[in-house]
């Protein structure tokens, strides 16, 4: 308790800015699942991108790609024939959470 007693507010902000990262990127995840899952219910078309076309709209490397991915950012779907393929709406609201 010491250690934070010891901190400014600006390096407090700055500690809990950090902690509250990784649960906001996966509040983030959590929301783009359930909006797919609204638009899969009320029978609206959901749009895949494939791993290419991802790597084009974000402007990275195919392994930046799998980075986003590895660390919860990105959500990739696994099609039975073993395509990897992404919603193109997460992609969206990854790019616009990026952007911030």
């Amino acid at each position: 308790m010491s250690y934070i007693n010891n901190l400014t507010k600006s390096q407090f902000a700055a500690e809990l800015s950090f902690l509250l990262k990784p649960l906001q990127d996966q509040v983030a995840k959590l929301e783009g699942v359930i909006d797919a899952m609204k638009r899969e219910r009320s029978g609206q078309q959901i749009e895949f991108l494939s791993t290419k076309e991802v790597q084009e709209l974000l402007g990275v490397s195919r392994g930046t790609v799998y980075n986003y991915i590895k660390a919860g950012k990105l959500i990739q779907h696994n099609l039975s024939s073993g395509k990897v393929v992404f919603d193109r709406e997460e992609v969206l609201r990854f790019i616009k959470l990026t952007k911030k």
